[in-house]
């Protein structure tokens, strides 16, 4: 039996180490909370797999891809868990180009 791998999976967990390595997942979501009024975007260089800000601004670049950071799981019901999940799937879909996020 052949296993198919989404490489978005894989480059997910790529992005997510890199993100978590600078940014701890508590920290990031104190961020969100601090600026629960602002749409808050993670800015991840798309060739090398690298977190270079976090910005309020969703651009279009096509060196880097942006990711909303939600804010359902950090501010209206605070849970690391589902923070961390939902994160995962926004960098999933936006390395895919969807815009359908989980805010």
């Amino acid at each position: 039996m052949q296993v198919l791998v989404d490489t978005c999976v894989e480059e997910c967990d790529e992005i997510y180490v890199e993100i978590t390595s600078k940014i701890p997942l508590k920290e990031l979501m104190q961020i969100v909370r601090k600026y629960r009024d602002r749409d808050l975007f993670l800015r991840i260089n798309r060739k090398k797999k690298m977190l270079e800000s976090i910005t309020f601004y969703e651009g279009n670049d096509e060196e880097c891809i942006f990711v909303p950071i939600p804010k359902r799981f950090a501010v209206l019901e605070p849970d690391e868990h589902y923070f961390e999940v939902t994160l995962k799937a926004n960098i999933v879909l936006a390395l895919k180009g969807e815009k359908d996020y989980h805010r």
